[in-house]
């Protein structure tokens, strides 16, 4: 359900002013992932992502509250023989926060990437 749908609805007389609160409220940092099509919706907006994308960012999502490192995120994301430079999860980051950009993804300098609520 998204925000347009929502409003639809409350515009059709189909919910009242409380029930579109509820139901507003509820998108807030509301995340499901789909693990077929790699496909994130994130506060009722939907967007399909690449899969090391995904990866990445259910990786994070999972793992909430703590900080990691280019390197962490790399063995964590990707498969042990696969050579990848630190400098693809900072691109990686970029392109989820381009699609979502209230995604409480954050970055401690020296430190790594983090989901922090």
């Amino acid at each position: 359900m998204t925000k347009q749908y929502i409003k639809h609805l409350y515009e059709r007389g189909m919910i009242d002013d409380d029930a579109k609160e509820i139901l507003l409220n509820e998108l807030i940092d509301t995340v499901q992932f789909d693990d077929n099509s790699y496909s994130v919706c994130f506060n009722g907006k939907s967007k399909t992502l690449t899969k090391k994308v995904y990866e990445l960012l259910r990786f994070l999502f999972n793992n909430k509250g703590r900080y990691y490192t280019q390197e962490d995120l790399i063995k964590n994301v990707w498969e042990k023989d696969i050579v990848v430079e630190p400098k693809t999860i900072n691109v990686h980051i970029c392109k989820i926060k381009k699609e979502f950009p209230s995604i409480p993804i954050k970055n401690k300098k020296r430190v790594g990437y983090g989901w922090m609520d």
